[in-house]
């Protein structure tokens, strides 16, 4: 019986830490989880007033020097362009359409059309 009593009691040697090493280990793992979890949120917020701050219009105080202005193509370039008289009879080789594709209306006989 004392033989038994002894592998009882060295079995119980090779126990498990007390129950405070245990819960101090798992308080550890919930504050890692928490600040790395606080830590992509900021992240994730940064990148998105970032992407915020770059997508914004220009500033109302801006210079208008800086704001690319269209003012359409230069004369010596529209002056380029073929134009002829357009006719009802026959359209031509340069007309696909018989209305106008900016303004949408229909060509009318003797207009001008490039």
């Amino acid at each position: 019986m004392t033989r038994t009593l002894r592998t009882l009691q060295s079995i119980s040697s090779d126990a498990p830490p007390p129950e405070s090493a245990a819960s101090l280990e798992s308080d550890f793992v919930v504050i890692l989880a928490a600040l790395l979890c606080a830590l992509i949120s900021v992240v994730g917020l940064t990148a998105i007033a970032r992407c915020a701050w770059l997508r914004r219009g220009p500033v109302a105080g801006a210079s208008p020097a800086t704001a690319v202005v269209n003012k359409g193509l230069k004369k010596k370039v529209l002056n380029s362009l073929p134009k002829f008289t357009y006719s009802d009879g026959s359209p031509g080789k340069w007309v696909v359409s018989s209305e106008c594709a900016i303004c949408l209306s229909e060509f009318t006989a003797g207009e001008e059309v490039r």
